[in-house]
């Protein structure tokens, strides 16, 4: 189960799915896209790069762009920030526990679908 997650909320260390669909300068969007894993690093931020001309006129050279770096098999990958981050849910082991014991059980049914609603509830479902 994986969370979308925006890059403002990036946890330094923390893995995510990344969904590959724009190159690095933003100029190009894949038909299809390609899927890594790998630990976030940091948010690099370029500014912009404007000119102006000495009638007044600012002339954009180079748009602002966001790269984000993460760390795949121990070497540093920079995807766009257009592209799509997800975090992945991992449930508290008691949860895990709790519903591994309701699904051993040999309880009517009723009984079991009313445990199932009960520990739902519980865990803020």
């Amino acid at each position: 189960m994986s969370i979308f997650t925006k890059i403002d909320n990036l946890r330094e260390g923390k893995e995510y799915w990344v969904d590959v669909w724009w190159n690095l300068r933003n100029t190009y969007r894949n038909d299809t896209s390609f899927h890594f894993v790998g630990k976030f690093a940091r948010i690099e931020s370029t500014p912009v790069k404007r000119e102006t001309t000495r009638e007044g006129l600012v002339r954009l050279l180079s748009p602002r762009r966001t790269t984000v770096w993460f760390i795949v098999n121990g070497r540093e990958v920079g995807v766009s920030s257009m592209n799509r981050f997800y975090g992945f849910a991992i449930p508290p082991k008691r949860e895990i526990f709790e519903r591994y014991i309701l699904r051993t059980l040999t309880l009517p049914r009723e009984l079991t679908r009313y445990m199932r609603r009960f520990i739902s509830d519980k865990h803020g479902k």
